[in-house]
């Protein structure tokens, strides 16, 4: 498979573990998926949402103003904020 499809299927994986509010397999999966490809901005958002979901607030802003510098138009209306 190539790496650019096993990123995308562990963004998908990291996506059925939110589902179920198991954030620390959700934040696992999106670590091997940004480890592939470190430029998609909404993965960056939903590792800050799991770090949050985890209490690990300082490293969620981290993942957050990465989403923001890849991708910022995008983030702000994935989470309904405004620029």
């Amino acid at each position: 498979m190539n790496n650019w499809f096993q990123a995308e299927h562990y963004a998908r994986r990291a996506q059925e573990f939110f589902d179920s509010g198991q954030w620390a397999k959700a934040l696992s999966e999106l670590k091997r998926a940004i480890e592939i490809n470190p430029y998609e901005g909404e993965w960056h958002v939903g590792m800050g949402m799991a770090l949050d979901a985890l209490n690990r607030h300082d490293e969620a802003i981290k993942s957050y103003e990465r989403a923001l510098e890849l991708d910022g138009a995008s983030v702000c209306v994935q989470t309904g904020t405004t620029t």
